[in-house]
């Protein structure tokens, strides 16, 4: 039989006491440890959506400013983090990093029709009203647009035939035979890469195209179009 004395009995309490005192030390420590932690990778979290928002603002602003919004790794500083910017057809990717916190965003790009403008107001006939000539467009964001095809409608329809188009100094397409109103034309590309005006010298018809109601398409390397409608007088 075990006999405890109370002298005995306190030691083992006050060494009982130390234990679980150790015990709530290591969980308390814990705790602060891991709070800390995931404090810690909150603030990295939300730094990095600010970052990434401020890579997305970059980019678009090179893109309208007509300049590569391309960044590669290892990024580009900004504030406690860095960004960078990939493209893949009209989808742009952000990527955040503010230590190990990453945040990604994918938005859309402008297209090239969003970055062409059309100027119809100085329209000319000439060469017996069989040539339609001052169209003008321009590039005013991206850096550069590729007009792929062109399309030319037209009403009255008394079939006439586009025989040909010129831009600038490039004859993009000629056909002895001609095509249709509404006929998809494969031009040869031409692309710009400046803001500068560019000039359709002329669409050549076989007949007189005077007084008809036309609208004209280009259709853009990345397969949008864009459009614009006047009346040839």
């Amino acid at each position: 039989m075990l006999i405890f004395n109370n002298k005995g009995l306190s030691s083992i309490a006050a060494a009982l006491t130390l234990l679980v005192l150790a015990a709530f030390g290591a969980v308390i420590s814990y705790m602060v440890a891991s709070s800390s932690f995931n404090e810690s990778r909150l603030v990295n979290s939300t730094q990095a959506f600010y970052v990434t928002q401020a890579g997305i603002e970059y980019g678009i602003k090179r893109i309208y400013d007509q300049q590569n919004e391309i960044v590669n790794p290892p990024g580009l500083t900004f504030g406690p983090g860095s960004f960078t910017i990939s493209r893949s057809g009209s989808t742009l990717t952000v990527t955040g990093t503010v230590g190990d916190a990453v945040r990604v965003y994918h938005v859309d790009s402008p297209t090239q029709a969003d970055c062409t403008t059309i100027d119809t107001s100085n329209i000319q006939l000439t060469q017996s009203d069989k040539r339609i000539g001052g169209v003008t467009f321009r590039k005013i964001c991206l850096t550069s647009i590729t007009v792929d095809k062109m399309q030319a409608s037209w009403v009255t329809n008394s079939g006439e035939k586009l025989k040909e188009i010129k831009i600038e100094s490039n004859v993009v397409y000629t056909s002895p035979v001609g095509v249709s109103s509404g006929t998809l034309v494969e031009i040869t590309d031409y692309t710009v890469v400046n803001g500068n005006n560019n000039i359709i010298n002329w669409l050549e018809f076989d007949k007189s195209m005077e007084d008809k109601t036309v609208t004209l398409s280009l259709i853009m390397g990345d397969g949008t179009t864009k459009s614009a409608t006047f009346v040839a007088d």
